[in-house]
């Protein structure tokens, strides 16, 4: 064993020095497959064991799963000797392998099983080790009860060995408890403490959680100038120490004070500092944490769909790890992005979340249990105290008694009574006046529980009252937007039976597309088509606004249509417009005069003449454009809308002729889509980008390019929300 050993020592090295090189992951591979094939010649005993957790050791920096496989050979060879020692140890090894893996759920269970083996051995250092750990579980899950009852057991094993550096870690622990219930006295009281143990030992580690956990308490209740301070303190330690999980808790933690101070620029960069070394070190609860600050600090920019998108995030990761504190807090900044973007249904779904893991974690029910539990503590302590006095004032009679004796032994039996009697009468009064202090101490610690139960029960009640309104307030928009939304989706129902579909298009015009994505329910785009013997006439409009305003204006324009075209017979381009310029004029003229100037379209219409290959149009304020074996063509356009030019009604629109081929390809567009923000400049898409698309996607089949320019503009617009509705129609010769 002792050469195994030996060859194990002489290895670390260099592996160490090798993990800066280029090629340190091999050479520490070969390394370990050397040590395998000792360990594989050894018999199965203790020192076989022993190996496997050294093989542990190497391999937990370099692969999780290996270093898992070593440690279950360990447990598996272990309990086949019984060798109790080596089970324990395992099965804390494989918590650890869980833990940074962020699976609390099974490092929960093997640290209870690492726990009963060091038990069953009387080993209490390593049952200290094992409270903390589930206590940093617990509170993590949000279970307090339990943390904080795995805290004190710790802090009791902690105190009867006399270890400083345990007793200083239970105090941080408990400390961290208490500070997400709330209870700041409490936590800071336990905070000063560690860190009084962690400075006197000079534990710069310890000292720099302490720092760090004391600044979030100061954040906690507004006092940013201190919080930044004790970051400050925590983070030169971790960057001195190279703890890069540290200094990611640092880096969030400074981005939350400047976001708090509206400093959001700064903010952001610590965010972005902190989650490059998250993802760095696969810091799932630490990623989750993260993205969830990046989400509240767009909220407060009121850029919400951003804000949604990293909450999003957050929230998959905490579900995941079962991190209840982060999605609690991912569930409350989904509430207030869709509140600012005023969809009320989802904000009141997140905020019927984030209230249900609130109650859970801040009931007082719960907050009750940490107070009781804290007073058993506190008395439990108290009660050792006064049996320690005890049995120190037992031991310090008896010396002195020894002492007395053979000192006094020529003195009177009258004068010994009398010295025996005195220092009886002493005592006495020490033990009364302890009972004193002690009664003071407990009538203290009645009313400041006293006072706790009283808030706790006006903020239960105030809590109340804005759930009772909440709920009043979210049935009334529950009302308002079913009876708005039936009365949309009807108008949608008329608008839809208006239009013509794609297979009726196509009986009109063959080899033809429709690209139709409005803002609204409802748009204020259109198109039309109508077939003639041996022609075909298509017409596309953009109605002034989206939504309903625009829907009313498209069902009329379509009407208009059908009764000049129908029934009127009337084939002739600039005609049509002209007679539809005329109507709707006529039925706008009950308006007020701003209406009249407001209200109109741009329209393009078309009639091709298959026999004659020539397609002859008229255009108001918008074009149509045609790709000829890599060339474009732009037809068009008067600088006149339809109904709300300044001498509109003296305006005549006029019919030119355009020779067509076999092969061209014609688009009618309206301008939603040109007019599109994205991009990483967040610009318009602009007329100039969409005609280079063109040559490109003009020979293949048109469902092909529909498709391509649907990608095209959902690509470009990416985060940013759609400005207008969006038509083009195209169609091959």
């Amino acid at each position: 064993m002792k050469i195994v050993k030996a060859f194990i020592l002489l290895l670390i090295p260099f592996s160490l020095n090798g993990q800066n090189e280029k090629n340190s992951n091999n050479e520490l591979r070969i390394k370990l497959d050397s040590i395998i094939r000792v360990v594989n010649n050894l018999k199965e005993d203790t020192n076989r064991i022993n190996t496997l957790d050294d093989l542990y050791y190497l391999s937990i920096d370099y692969n999780y799963d290996t270093a898992l496989k070593y440690v279950d050979q360990s447990i598996n060879l272990s309990e086949k000797l019984n060798f109790i020692k080596g089970i324990a140890r395992s099965y804390e090894c494989k918590a650890n392998i869980y833990w940074y893996l962020n699976n609390y759920s099974q490092a929960e269970e093997f640290y209870l099983k690492a726990l009963d083996k060091y038990e069953e051995l009387q080993n209490k250092i390593k049952e200290v080790d094992c409270y903390n750990y589930l206590a940093e579980i617990y509170q993590n899950e949000g279970n307090y009860i339990k943390a904080i009852e795995y805290g004190q057991l710790s802090l009791k094993n902690a105190e009867e060995i006399g270890d400083k550096i345990k007793i200083a870690d239970s105090y941080y622990i408990i400390g961290i408890v208490h500070r997400k219930q709330k209870n700041y006295s409490k936590a800071i009281e336990y905070y000063q403490k560690s860190l009084k143990i962690s400075e006197e030992l000079g534990e710069k580690t310890a000292m720099s959680h302490c720092y760090n956990s004391i600044g979030v308490l100061y954040r906690s209740v507004g006092n940013y100038e201190l919080a930044l301070e004790y970051y400050q303190k925590s983070l030169k330690i971790k960057e001195e120490f190279g703890d890069k999980n540290g200094m990611a808790i640092g880096f969030n933690n400074i981005g939350n004070v400047y976001s708090l101070k509206r400093g959001y620029s700064k903010a952001f960069e610590f965010y972005q500092k902190s989650l490059k070394i998250m993802e760095d070190i696969n810091n799932k609860q630490g990623i989750s944490m993260v993205y969830g600050n990046i989400s509240s600090l767009y909220d407060s920019l009121k850029l919400f769909n951003e804000a949604i998108e990293f909450s999003n995030k957050s929230l998959k990761i905490a579900k995941e790890i079962g991190s209840i504190e982060d999605e609690k807090f991912a569930q409350e900044n989904l509430y207030l992005s869709y509140k600012g973007l005023k969809d009320y249904k989802k904000a009141l779904e997140h905020f019927e979340l984030y209230k249900s893991l609130n109650d859970t974690i801040y009931n007082t029910e719960k907050f009750n249990q940490l107070a009781k539990m804290e007073a058993i503590y506190q008395s439990e302590k108290k009660q050792k105290e006064i049996e320690l006095l005890k049995v120190l004032s037992a031991a310090e009679s008896r010396k002195q008694r020894v002492v007395i004796y053979s000192v006094a032994s020529i003195l009177l039996l009258v004068l010994i009574f009398t010295i025996l009697t005195y220092r009886s009468y002493l005592q006495k009064q020490k033990s009364n006046i302890l009972l004193a202090e002690q009664k003071e101490l407990i009538e203290e610690k009645n009313e400041e529980l006293n006072q706790q139960n009283e808030e706790i029960t006006a903020q239960r009640d105030d809590l109340f009252r804005q759930k009772s309104i909440a709920l009043e307030q979210r049935d009334e928009l529950t009302r308002q937007k079913k009876s708005i939304t039936d009365s949309i989706a009807y108008a949608k129902h008329i608008q839809t039976a208006m239009l013509s579909n794609e297979d009726e298009i196509n009986e009109v015009i063959p080899k033809s597309f429709v690209f139709f994505k409005p803002l609204d329910i409802v748009s204020g785009d259109f198109y039309w088509v109508n077939k003639q013997k041996g022609s075909s006439i298509l017409a596309i409009a953009d109605c002034t606004g989206h939504g309903v305003p625009g829907a009313f204006m498209s069902v009329m324009g379509i009407n208009f249509l059908n009764s000049i075209v129908v029934e009127q017979g009337i084939v002739d381009p600039g005609e049509i417009l002209n007679r539809l310029n005329q109507q709707v004029i006529s039925a706008l003229s009950h308006a007020d005069t701003y209406m009249q100037d407001k209200d109109g379209m741009d329209i393009s219409l078309c009639y091709i003449d298959w026999s004659m290959m020539i397609m002859h149009y008229s255009c108001a304020r918008n074009r149509i454009l045609v790709h000829r074996n890599g060339e474009i063509f732009q037809l068009g356009t008067s600088k006149y809308s339809i109904g709300k030019s300044p001498l509109v009604e003296a305006v005549e629109f006029s019919t030119s002729s355009f020779p067509i081929i076999k092969g061209d390809m014609i688009y009618l567009m309206t301008d939603g889509y040109v007019d599109q923000f994205g991009g990483p400049n967040k610009i318009k898409f602009l007329s100039s980008r969409f005609k280079k698309i063109i040559p490109d996607i003009a020979n293949l089949d048109v469902n092909n390019q529909k498709n391509i320019l649907e990608k095209t503009i959902i690509d470009w617009q990416g985060s940013y929300p759609q400005v207008d509705d969006m038509l083009i129609v195209g169609f091959k010769v």
